[in-house]
């Protein structure tokens, strides 16, 4: 059994701004206090049949905590009820367990999910939302030098009921069925390292490393049925340690990609002259292109 308290006490300063032309009519900043409790139960099973397999389930309750810029004036604190559960199995290979294997499947359900809104520069309510999606995930040691893992997570998050329309908003962007929007359905993520000693210099090792890694985003979906492009990152480093001194790089996106590390869909006009439209239009904000980092680290 588990249970959760939240408080907020807010003190927007800024709240109620009277403009320096305004004679100060009233009192200046805004205040608000909410207060919120909520049980979470939740069990877990866990069983190792053989000495190399092993089989685990969960089945619980949780909550997300409200966004303190939605709550108002004695609002009992809205908490997004969780239902969660989770299956897998993980396999060990090898004397020394030099590779593991573990697979997993889950299902989540919010009562109130969130989605970023441009507009607003926030995080909105959009209505309860259901996740289904599963997890593989692998880690070699064939050397005891060497190390290697990959992981792929793939989830199908949509939209159970759609937000109530609104005068700011009358049409919204979502409906019941829909993608839940900025959530890549195939994410994978591959690494490899490796660490050894590569000589001795006045009786004390000299320690390289070498790592590579490398990120894939699928196609995520955007409100109004768009769809952002994938993205594929590839990063790697290096470094020497001698005693306590190690020198290092980090080269991020190493091949120099050009891509769109967040994609927005929304309504937005640039022409002051012409009637504004209504139509949503795409806006990118850039990731950084390539990158090299020295570093230099004390290890006392």
């Amino acid at each position: 059994m588990r249970g959760d308290l939240l408080f907020y006490n807010v003190d927007d300063r800024l709240g109620n701004f009277i403009p320096v032309y305004r004679p100060e009519s009233y009192a200046l900043g805004y205040r608000r206090t909410a207060f919120g409790i909520t049980g979470g139960p939740r069990g877990s099973v866990e069983l190792s049949p053989l000495p190399w397999l092993t089989w685990f389930s969960s089945l619980g309750f949780g909550y997300r905590s409200a966004q303190a810029r939605q709550l108002e004036e004695g609002e009992r604190s809205p908490f997004a009820r969780v239902f969660s559960m989770e299956t897998g199995t993980r396999l060990r290979f090898g004397k020394r367990e030099q590779m593991t294997l573990t697979l997993a499947a889950y299902r989540t359900s919010l009562s109130q999910d969130l989605a970023f809104d441009p507009d607003e520069a926030r995080l909105e309510r959009i209505g309860p939302t259901t996740r289904w999606g599963g997890v593989v995930y692998a880690l070699a040691k064939p050397l005891p030098w060497l190390l290697a893992s990959v992981s792929l997570t793939a989830v199908r998050a949509t939209l159970n009921a759609p937000p109530p329309p609104t005068v700011e908003d009358p049409t919204p962007a979502f409906v019941e069925g829909s993608r839940l929007p900025f959530v890549p359905p195939l994410l994978l993520r591959a690494d490899i390292g490796a660490r050894r000693d590569l000589l001795r210099w006045r009786d004390q090792p000299l320690v390289g490393r070498v790592g590579m890694g490398f990120s894939f985003l699928s196609s995520r979906p955007l409100p109004y049925g768009q769809a952002a492009d994938p993205v594929p990152l590839l990063d790697a480093s290096a470094g020497l340690r001698w005693v306590w001194v190690e020198v290092g790089v980090q080269l991020f996106n190493l091949l120099d990609r050009r891509y769109a590390a967040n994609e927005y869909s929304f309504v937005s006009d640039w022409s002051p002259d012409a009637i504004p439209s209504r139509i949503p239009t795409r806006h990118i904000a850039a990731g950084p292109p390539f990158t090299a980092l020295g570093t230099l680290t004390l290890h006392l």
